[in-house]
């Protein structure tokens, strides 16, 4: 009579952190605004931010509801604005608003930031259907490669043309660094982040303190 073989079958706990997502695609869309802003300086509501990044997380906890998780990846943010930006005659960047009288249909900022961001990570257990809970806490910091000004309406100031972008921004920080949250369920998450670095150079500007960028938004997560 044959003997049975006996084979090995995974455990279903095993295969569902398996197949379980660990946040390793991740596509930011926020809202992008900036803490101690100049007087008279208001940032627009449709200011946004978008963030792409592959992260590769590491479990430091046998049951795999902790982990670590370092990354790259592209960070955009575009300012919506109604001031335009100087230097004066020692070098330091100043703010100035925009009258009313003046006519324009966009005065953006622009930055985008290749950033590293790093990950502690909590998620609970999957449920039946491999959907989990989970909480990330973490730093990220990024470098400058491209940061511009965009503008469009009527003749203004120094501002030669009525479609100009100027590339050429006055103490403009190239570095940036700061905190990150992001709290969700399955592959959806409510984000958040705070610069600890200023947008401009420090003492590079007329605001005492510097003007910090922060945004809120969502996140989408997959693989």
């Amino acid at each position: 009579m044959p003997t049975a073989i006996a084979q090995n079958t995974p455990n279903n706990n095993d295969a569902l952190f398996e197949n379980t997502s660990r946040d390793r695609l991740i596509i930011e869309l926020g809202h992008g605004n900036l803490g101690n802003k100049p007087v008279g300086m208001n940032i627009r509501w449709f200011s946004r931010v978008i963030n792409v990044y592959l992260m590769y997380d590491i479990a430091i906890s046998k049951n795999e509801n902790f982990s670590f998780a370092p990354g790259i990846g592209l960070g955009t943010n575009v300012y919506v604005h109604n001031t335009v930006f100087g230097q004066n005659d020692d070098g330091i960047t100043f703010f100035e608003e925009i009258p009313d009288a003046i006519d324009y249909t966009r005065n953006n900022l622009s930055t985008n930031f290749v950033d590293i961001p790093l990950e502690f990570r909590f998620r609970t257990n999957p449920d039946k259907f491999g959907k989990r809970f989970k909480i990330a806490a973490g730093f990220k910091g990024g470098y400058l490669i491209n940061g511009h000004t965009k503008w469009v309406g009527n003749i203004y100031g120094d501002v030669p043309l009525n479609d100009y972008k100027n590339r050429n921004i006055p103490n403009l920080n190239n570095i940036r660094y700061g905190y990150t949250l992001r709290i969700g369920y399955s592959n959806f998450n409510i984000i958040g982040f705070y610069s600890a670095a200023p947008l401009f150079q420090i003492g590079q500007s007329t605001v005492n303190g510097g003007i910090k960028p922060f945004y809120i938004g969502f996140s989408f997560n997959s693989l």
